[in-house]
């Protein structure tokens, strides 16, 4: 494994279903592009990317349904 991507486990902390459940409320007094913002951030991260990254078009492949 690449020890360049290590989890930081002291950002890991036990809770109860009840406060995972309720993730969302740090959203509810953010505006709709601080949410915007917020989605884009956490995919540019995932995936490694960012704004200014082109979408490989070479890898997309398009079929027909059958009829049925």
């Amino acid at each position: 494994m690449d020890k360049e991507f290590k989890m930081d486990r002291t950002l890991v902390y036990s809770q109860t279903f009840e406060e995972a459940n309720n993730h969302t409320t740090f959203y509810d007094n953010k505006s709709i592009q601080e949410r915007v913002n917020a989605a884009c951030f956490i995919i540019y991260n995932i995936y490694g990317t960012n704004q200014h990254t082109k979408v490989d078009r070479t890898i997309i492949t398009k079929r027909k349904h059958e009829n049925k």
